[in-house]
């Protein structure tokens, strides 16, 4: 029997370490599969909840309505609630002042009832309360002390048209439906609105004639009388049926852009620890979704990320023009910033370690303007898409170890050039904040192909290993990044010298290689390209890798 393998029936042999792996993975697995559906719980909880009064939605409550209705108790009141002179308010004091008095009258009535009853919003400045178990009096008594609150928060306003609240009142001993409930409380409040505001009345037979009503809509259940809620509830049912985490990302963010005209949005996470920004999914209306980016990943000024943290609400979408955007560098504006031709929202996730996420939108039509409701449900639609996001951004080990084996050259352990691109930001940032210089450095050694047909491949890749080696062992490595990429060397250094000094270290270093080697192998003269080229702050570094590349001379 093989070291380390078990003896299987069908005389297979399995590794004792695979077999450990692979039980790792399911129970790696099943700890996601755990968390998904606890997390896909908790999200239809929260489609259920108005997320601006933080009471029930009109289904919602409805429906759990309908399920006490079946049970057994003696007497039952609904109570119908609108606010008297809202439109004028709203009109006048803004929208923003409408959903601090919506919100108020939403905890008064929640400090009314407390755990006694169920609380719902129909939409806009609407609202009713189920209370099981109560009678004529207890009902009256609370939808009297709303009214009372209210009126009284009202008083702040000082406005021409002062605001207030009446009610509607139907009482039941006798089993019953919703909709004959919701019907004797609708024409009670019809009845208050006629007979002077500002009061409650409690259905009596005789009001059984009454024609108006003052919510006419709520009978028609399936139509939908808060859009926005809808959105919501909509696509967290689309996310919580999805076949992956991936698939359920995809499918919130392709919601949000159908919906509110968003051309791109992208999940960033930011690490503010490494100064570092990380690109978790990419999705493009205008192309195929990139979908989930890996490796992406871009450095920025400590100040920055720090400044952006706090300049954003936790959890709460704003437009980009509502950030004064002097106060970061230039970099940072340019990425980030509205333009000409761009429009940007944010919606920010800050977490304990100081950390936070990013969800990013941008809209190509320059005239867009989303109104605080957009912002609203988009800022639903973030929240959920985000919680699925961070289980997917939480990296294995066994991630990391292949993360690190694409970004580096197998044969020098250098970084890959698409890596070292990306790892660039953290030495420029470094560089900038600390008024040091930033070099790139080309080194190329000539005609490897020559020696590889004199020698061997295996010696010119031990040439090359060593070559590597030299720079490792530089006193630069703390301050540098380094790739290879088809036997081309590149070198980021940031330091106080200037560019003469560097590019005569790095020479020296290269000629110290030829001295030790060139007499092991006597028919080839070794010889190397070397050019340097200083970059700055705004320098695209691909155009400065081809002027070190321009300033090349020979070393021989």
């Amino acid at each position: 029997m093989e070291n380390g393998s078990i003896f299987h029936e069908g005389s297979e042999y399995v590794k004792l370490d695979m077999l450990k792996s692979a039980m790792e993975e399911i129970k790696r697995l099943k700890h996601e599969y755990e968390y998904i559906v606890s997390e896909n719980q908790k999200l239809r909880k929260r489609s259920d909840i108005d997320p601006l009064t933080q009471v029930y939605r009109r289904s919602a409550a409805i429906e759990r309505i309908n399920d006490l209705l079946k049970g057994r108790f003696k007497q039952c009141a609904l109570i119908v609630l609108d606010l008297d002179n809202f439109k004028y308010i709203n009109d006048t004091f803004g929208h923003v002042y409408g959903d601090t008095v919506i919100t108020a009258a939403a905890e008064y009535m929640r400090s009314e009832i407390g755990n006694r009853g169920i609380i719902g919003r129909f939409g806009g400045d609407e609202f009713f309360i189920f209370i099981p178990g109560t009678d004529t009096g207890t009902a009256m008594n609370a939808a009297n002390n709303i009214i009372k609150q209210i009126i009284e928060f009202g008083k702040h306003t000082h406005s021409r048209f002062p605001l207030a609240c009446s009610c509607g009142v139907a009482v039941s001993d006798t089993p019953t439906k919703y909709g004959t409930l919701f019907s004797m409380a609708d024409k009670a409040l019809y009845s208050a609105k006629q007979n002077g505001k500002s009061h409650a009345e409690l259905f009596v037979p005789e009001m059984s004639s009454i024609e108006g009503a003052c919510i006419t809509y709520i009978d028609q259940d399936e139509i939908n009388d808060n859009p926005s809620g809808e959105i919501v509830s909509l696509a967290i049912e689309m996310a919580s049926k999805a076949a992956t985490t991936d698939d359920s990302v995809h499918l919130l963010l392709a919601k949000i852009q159908d919906n509110f005209d968003i051309d791109r949005i992208k999940i960033l996470a930011v690490d503010i620890v490494k100064d570092m920004i990380s690109v978790v999914y990419d999705c493009n209306s205008n192309k195929s979704p990139t979908g989930r980016i890996k490796n992406t990943v871009g450095y920025y000024l400590h100040t920055d990320l720090i400044k952006f943290r706090d300049a954003l609400p936790d959890r709460r979408t704003i437009r980009m023009e509502q950030i004064d955007d002097s106060i970061y560098s230039e970099k940072f504006r340019r990425e980030f910033r509205d333009n000409d031709s761009l429009r940007h929202l944010y919606y920010l996730s800050k977490s304990v370690d100081g950390n936070y996420s990013i969800c990013y939108f941008e809209s190509s039509d320059p005239s867009k303007c989303w109104s605080d409701d957009d912002c609203r449900v988009i800022s639903e639609l973030a929240s959920i898409a985000m919680v699925y996001a961070d289980r997917v951004h939480r990296i294995s080990q066994r991630e990391l170890s292949l993360q690190h084996m694409l970004n580096t050259d197998k044969l020098t352990g250098f970084y890959t050039l698409g890596h070292f691109f990306e790892q660039s930001g953290l030495i420029r940032k470094l560089a900038f904040e600390n008024n040091m210089h930033c070099y790139v450095l080309a080194a190329n050694p000539h005609n490897m192909a020559v020696f590889n047909q004199i020698y061997s491949y295996d010696k010119g890749d031990m040439l090359l290993k060593a070559f590597a080696l030299a720079f490792e062992n530089s006193e630069f490595k703390q301050f540098s990044i380094t790739a290879h990429e088809m036997g081309r060397f590149y070198m980021l250094i940031r330091s106080s010298a200037d560019i003469t000094t560097i590019e005569g270290y790095v020479a020296n270093v290269i000629k110290s290689f030829i001295n030790r080697f060139q007499p092991q192998y006597p028919d080839f003269k070794f010889s190397f390209s070397l050019g340097a080229a200083e970059v700055f702050q705004n320098d695209i570094l691909l155009h400065m890798m081809d002027k070190a590349k321009l300033n090349s001379r020979i070393i021989e």
